[in-house]
């Protein structure tokens, strides 16, 4: 019997955790409550001044860590506005992360919740505050940045080849001169010979009438024998006719 009665406790008790009777989560929290305490600590942190508390008397890293915040601060600007808020589990711990916008860039402000004691007083379950800049907005400046460097390369160098384009196209202007320039000193050589011969003038036309040509040719023929024969006798030559040889 007791036999009987021992596996039979045995066998409820794998049943119950097979079913899951008597259980409880471990660690149940409320989502809300979480993002309430951290929305008090960041009013906190965002109203505070934490030049007016660094002393020397502090513990290096706590003045370590006010010294960062306040230079946070000063270099985020004026307050805007919540962008956004986060609660995910990371190992042991709960994570609440506030996304905060401020004038000159975003602020994350995060609390860690210890996740064993944050169902029992989640307020006394703080392991650590923290805020920084975020890297995803850090980099986007940095890419936006390099981007914009970029497009001011690209439009500058359209810009000088334009220039260089409107410059060779004001030149044109000038190459039918030179062309005409060159024509004018390469004259042709049949020219320049044409131009070092003697010209000669033919007077003499179809219409004529012959009798004044028989005429001048025999004056000019008489005249050349004269010449040639030095005062001799005139030997009575008389051009009687003169016939046209065609080429």
């Amino acid at each position: 019997m007791k036999k009987f009665l021992s596996k039979l406790s045995v066998f409820i008790l794998l049943l119950a955790m097979t079913l899951g009777f008597g259980t409880k989560t471990a660690f149940a929290y409320e989502e809300s409550d979480l993002i309430q305490i951290t929305d008090y600590y960041f009013e906190i942190w965002n109203m505070t001044d934490f030049s007016e508390y660094m002393d020397e008397s502090l513990d290096a890293s706590i003045l370590e860590q006010y010294t960062r915040w306040q230079d946070l601060k000063n270099e985020a600007g004026e307050y805007v506005e919540s962008v956004d808020t986060k609660v995910a589990e990371v190992d042991e711990t709960v994570v609440v992360t506030k996304t905060e916008k401020y004038a000159s860039s975003n602020i994350e402000f995060t609390i860690t919740f210890d996740k064993t004691a944050v169902e029992i007083d989640p307020s006394s379950a703080i392991i650590a505050i923290d805020a920084v800049r975020p890297a995803v907005n850090s980099s986007g400046t940095a890419t936006m940045a390099k981007a914009g460097m970029n497009t001011m390369m690209g439009m500058g160098v359209v810009f000088v080849v334009l220039i260089f384009i409107s410059l060779v196209i004001s030149l044109l202007k000038f190459v039918p001169a030179l062309v005409t320039r060159k024509e004018k000193a390469e004259e042709p050589v049949e020219q320049k010979i044409a131009a070092s011969m003697p010209s000669v003038s033919t007077n003499i036309s179809t219409g004529t009438d012959d009798t004044e040509l028989v005429a001048v040719i025999t004056a000019a023929i008489a005249a050349f024998r004269a010449k040639e024969l030095s005062g001799a006798q005139d030997s009575g030559f008389v051009v009687r006719s003169i016939r046209r040889r065609n080429k």
